[in-house]
Parts: structure tokens; C-alpha cells; sequence
């Protein structure tokens, strides 16, 4: 009998977080409008891209290895190698046409990626910080959040060296 009541509190609580969550289908956070494309077409067919081998090669060159991936990306309008050499390391940027390395980002180029995210949006304003994430092998990842104003205003954190969102592993999520 004593162990009823606790079981029909459970029962009666999880009926109400399913209520919650289905009149907040999009989570508690809201909706927000993504941009359906790029505004910048990146053509990676692009001949004056270098080739992987020739990325492999500056990797070699700088002492590297080894790869868990090698990817071509966008962006803004600008293509990039991203590489990341084990699976607990911190990615790397290259120029897709030179093979200069580009991370630490610069300011420019997560401010074009925040701009392509969601539509009706601006950057306004750029914070420097680091993000708490066990993904790494880093105690510390280097970011940062771009608060955005405009149709939807929100804050966007990016790493440093990948231009993604670090995953994180505090409690609260929050960038620090």
C-alpha cells in the first residue's frame, strides 16, 4: 500500500510532462524559421578547390598522420576543408582553394555563417568564451555567441576552429 502512492504520483506526473510536451511540439525553446538555402552558392565542383590528397599532404607536412574525417564544407560563401584527426581532437579549417589553415576562425567568417542561419536575422554583436565539452580531449573548447537581432532574435555559439556548435555537456547548456 505504502508503495502506491509514489507509483500513481509517477503515473499522474508523466501524463502531464507528455501533455506539456505535446502542446510544445517544438520544445520549450520555440520555433524558429532556418533558411530553406544558402544565399551564396559554394560550387564544390569548383577545379581551383584542391584535391583531398593535396589537403592529405599539408596534413603530412604538418605532422598529422592520421584522420577520423575530412570534409568539405561551406562556409558562408566560402568553401572549407574541415578536418579532424582523431575522435576526441578539436577540428581544423584549411581554405578549400589555397589550403591555408583557418582556425581559429576569424570574427568574418562565423558572422557570414550566423547571417546564412535564420531568415529575417542580423548579427548584432559578438562574444568571446570557451564552451565545457567531454566530447574533446580539451578541457576547454574556444567559441563564441553571436547574438542575433532582427525576426528572431537568439544567440548562436560557435567553435572556434569548426564554425559548429561545440556540443556541450553542462547541465544547463549554457555558453560560459
Amino acid at each position: 500500500m505504502c508503495a502506491t502512492v509514489p507509483i500513481v504520483g509517477w503515473i499522474l506526473s508523466s501524463f502531464v510532462l507528455h501533455g506539456v510536451g505535446l502542446a510544445f511540439p517544438n520544445g520549450l525553446q520555440g520555433v524558429y524559421d532556418l533558411a530553406p538555402y544558402r544565399t551564396t552558392a559554394v560550387a564544390v565542383e569548383d577545379p581551383q578547390l584542391l584535391a583531398q590528397n593535396e589537403v592529405r599532404a599539408t596534413l603530412a607536412m604538418e605532422g598529422t598522420d592520421r584522420r577520423y574525417w575530412l570534409r568539405l564544407e561551406a562556409f558562408g560563401s566560402r568553401a572549407v576543408y574541415v578536418v579532424k584527426p582523431g575522435p576526441s581532437d578539436l577540428e581544423r579549417a584549411y581554405d578549400a582553394r589555397s589550403g591555408v589553415r583557418l582556425d581559429p576562425l576569424s570574427d568574418e567568417i562565423p558572422k557570414e555563417i550566423a547571417d546564412e542561419q535564420l531568415t529575417g536575422t542580423y548579427v548584432a554583436d559578438i562574444e568571446e568564451g570557451d564552451e565545457f565539452s567531454w566530447y574533446y580531449a580539451l578541457d576547454r573548447v574556444p567559441a563564441i555567441a553571436v547574438t542575433m537581432l532582427g525576426d528572431q532574435p537568439s544567440e548562436l555559439i560557435f567553435s572556434r576552429a569548426s564554425g559548429r556548435v561545440p556540443p556541450s555537456n553542462r547541465p544547463d547548456g549554457r555558453y560560459q
